[in-house]
């Protein structure tokens, strides 16, 4: 089943999937809409719905200033969570790529240097920080998900309330 709608999609058929798997809402389609008792809760890319539910990941490894350096970048706008265990201090981003550049930043104005540094996007499923089950959690236990189309634009339909 799969393959033929991947196969009408590609052929610029606008597809609406009604699913409640969102492995497969991620595998086929283009936009997303979660639905909770007839009302649209969120929708966008699977990408933009996985970051607006955990955002990226970054983890740092320090020797023995998990909490200090935890303390120093939880103060940050763009971090929305930090913690720190065992020698890591893990940091939920809204966007990684951006973030980085300034962890760099203040880790090395305070005298601080990482000894790891890694970074994994929320876009990344399933390695993702927010897997399509958490996804679905957090935005609504009903999902109705649609393959677009360059033509969708056209003739989307404006009301969000399903009841």
């Amino acid at each position: 089943m799969w393959d033929e709608v991947r196969h009408l999609r590609d052929a610029d058929t606008t597809v609406f999937l009604t699913t409640h798997d969102l492995d497969e809402a991620d595998a086929l389609c283009d936009q997303l809409a979660i639905i909770d008792r007839g009302r649209i809760v969120a929708e966008g890319t699977a990408t933009e719905l996985k970051r607006a539910v955990a955002g990226d990941v970054v983890t740092i490894g320090v020797d023995g200033r998990g909490e200090l350096v935890a303390q120093l970048l939880a103060a940050q706008p763009f971090v929305r969570e930090a913690g720190h265990a065992d020698g890591i201090v893990r940091l939920y981003v809204d966007d990684g790529e951006t973030s980085l550049p300034l962890i760099l930043r203040i880790l090395d104005g305070a005298g601080l240097a990482p000894q790891t540094l890694a970074l994994q996007a929320s876009a990344d499923w399933p390695s993702s920080s927010a897997s399509p089950s958490e996804v679905w959690n957090t935005l609504g236990p009903v999902a109705v998900a649609h393959a677009v189309s360059a033509k969708l634009d056209a003739i989307t339909p404006t009301p969000t309330d399903f009841t």
